[in-house]
């Protein structure tokens, strides 16, 4: 587990409640055996696959939890509104979401100062990257707080394309509903494949976790 270096609570006076109060705005890690938490990023993570298609015509790239990632969540008013998961062995930001609802509010400004405040502790010298598609509000988020954007190498986009292209594949053959949108491409068929994928990511990354912990606690005992 993961413990962030900052104090979560002075993130607040950066937001704004709609009524114009500071905003109960806490950041912590994300924690696998916790259900509300699943739910909570499942569904983000869903959303933000849906949103970027419509945007590109793409899946986009990034997880939202990964063995190789520590995500963390950004919590209003005690519910979860966005998540930035970083990759912590090279100090870039894989995938940021923010609920609509929940945007124009500082909520991402915090993920991304928090997130960048914790790289800059590490002794490297410098902050983190942003490795996730960006809009242009984002850029200029990103340019505000001094945050470069990380390019994905060519060979990660191309695999990453042909597995978005075959699993768009792969929806468009079992479509029966013969919407066009785009190229004969249907809106729920794709809006259900992406909540199932972001359900099965998450529940994938709990059965990681839990193998990992398996498997330590036996090298424990080998030890012993």
């Amino acid at each position: 587990m993961t413990v962030l270096p900052f104090d979560d609570d002075e993130y607040g006076d950066q937001c704004a409640a709609p009524d114009g109060r500071p905003a109960a705005l806490t950041l912590r890690c994300y924690l696998p055996d916790d259900e509300d938490d699943r739910q909570a990023v499942a569904a983000m993570y869903a959303d933000y696959l849906r949103e970027g298609f419509r945007e590109t015509g793409e899946a986009p790239p990034g997880a939202a939890v990964d063995l190789r990632l520590d995500t963390i969540l950004s919590c209003w008013e005690g519910d979860v509104v966005g998540f930035a998961s970083v990759h912590t062995a090279v100090w870039e930001v894989d995938t940021l979401y923010v609920a609509p609802a929940h945007r124009r509010r500082g909520v991402a400004r915090a993920l991304l100062t928090a997130v960048d405040r914790w790289a800059r502790g590490q002794d490297r010298g410098r902050g983190v990257k942003a490795r996730v598609p960006v809009s242009p509000a984002a850029d200029a988020l990103l340019a505000e707080l001094g945050i470069p954007k990380a390019e994905y190498c060519e060979s990660d986009l191309d695999t990453w394309r042909a597995i978005g292209d075959s699993q768009l594949d792969a929806i468009r053959s079992d479509c029966e509903h013969g919407e066009d949108w785009p190229a004969d491409f249907c809106t729920p068929c794709y809006d259900g494949w992406a909540q199932q994928g972001a359900e099965a990511q998450v529940q994938r990354h709990q059965e990681d976790v839990e193998s990992l912990r398996r498997m330590r606690a036996e090298k424990a005992l080998r030890t012993d």
